[in-house]
């Protein structure tokens, strides 16, 4: 999918605004597809499920019976309604896959529940609680593998430029600039900064790859002008009473809003919501291991690396005669600094 360019002007105080009505014009459809695309997904990794239960489990009945096949548009129907139920169609739930992860496993175990109560209003009395657990479990590892099978899929097209969602970058601050750099570098995020909302003079000094269309305090009418829904707020970029008043307008605007945290280069899953009082909050884990688990790891450690080294040994033994006979070194040497300068 193409990216049309965006026509910008300057107006008479200078600020540079787009005209982002072309650019934008695909991307619903673009996401109701991928929805759709995703739900078609899940709904053969079900249906997978059920058949191999049917076949393990259910033998004795017939295909067409209303315990084999007449029984699976009553597991689809049920699954898929509580995956819906659960939010796993929304971006911000399945973005972060431990999330996705175990929301799955709490819809699987409720529409296994759900199924085998249905199962004897309808006729299906051969469907019981193991049946009903079974299928369960493998809807679980089917529609997992086929969300992985997505996700690649789609961090693939994101690459190239397709599937992005056309956000504005609210901050015109070194965070605000380290951010849209990230996104640049990192297209598979599925993200594209069509505009940045800030000062106007610290975006000129920083030269944003994207366009500066206006001041903070219009971002609700430069949201609705370009056509997002969306926005990424660099909050260091923003005094204190700045961000929660633009944060409360574009909430009352309907926009979705994700807030950095002023931590680059801190793994997301070092960070606990921690609220002090009413406050919002996060609690920073420590990077250090206990005792225990300094323990496992480096046991695991030396049991998957002797395993590693087995296996790859004759591989990396034909490597190594294949680089001595073209006369270069098989084992590499090199001084590198290391812990404190040494």
């Amino acid at each position: 999918m193409s990216e049309p360019l965006l026509n910008t002007s300057v107006s008479d105080n200078g600020s540079e605004l787009a005209d982002f009505s072309a650019a934008e014009s695909e991307a619903p459809r673009g996401n109701v597809w991928l929805r759709r695309l995703l739900v078609l997904s899940d709904s053969l990794g079900i249906t997978f499920a059920w058949l191999l239960t049917s076949i393990t489990m259910l033998s004795r009945q017939p295909w067409w019976s209303t315990s084999k096949l007449g029984f699976l548009p009553v597991v689809l129907a049920v699954t898929l309604a509580t995956i819906a139920g659960a939010k796993l169609y929304k971006a911000r739930v399945c973005s972060v896959r431990a999330v996705e992860t175990a929301t799955l496993i709490r819809a699987g175990a409720v529409a296994s529940s759900a199924c085998w109560l249905i199962a004897g209003r309808v006729g299906a009395d051969a469907v019981r609680v193991s049946t009903a657990l079974t299928s369960g479990v493998l809807s679980f590892a089917f529609v997992m593998t086929f969300r992985t099978l997505y996700r690649a899929a789609l961090e693939s097209a994101r690459s190239g430029g397709r599937f992005t969602r056309p956000v504005l970058l609210v901050g015109t601050g070194d965070e605000a600039y380290e951010l849209e750099q990230m996104i640049a570098d990192e297209p598979e995020l599925g993200y594209r900064v069509v505009g940045v909302v800030g000062r106007a003079a610290e975006a000129a000094e920083r030269k944003f790859a994207a366009p500066y269309v206006g001041q903070i305090a219009d971002v609700v009418e430069l949201a609705r002008a370009s056509g997002v829904n969306g926005v990424i707020i660099g909050s260091s970029s923003l005094g204190f009473r700045e961000l929660n008043r633009t944060v409360r307008v574009l909430l009352d605007a309907g926009i979705h809003i994700q807030v950095s945290g002023g931590l680059l280069g801190i793994n997301a899953s070092r960070l606990r919501s921690n609220p002090i009082g009413r406050e919002a909050a996060f609690y920073l884990e420590q990077v250090q291991l206990t005792g225990w688990q300094s323990k496992v790891k480096r046991a695991l450690d030396l049991v998957l690396g002797t395993l590693a080294l087995i296996l790859t040994a004759p591989v990396m033994t034909l490597f190594a005669i294949m680089v001595r006979r073209d006369g270069g070194k098989a084992i590499f040497r090199q001084q590198r600094v290391g812990h404190n300068g040494k």
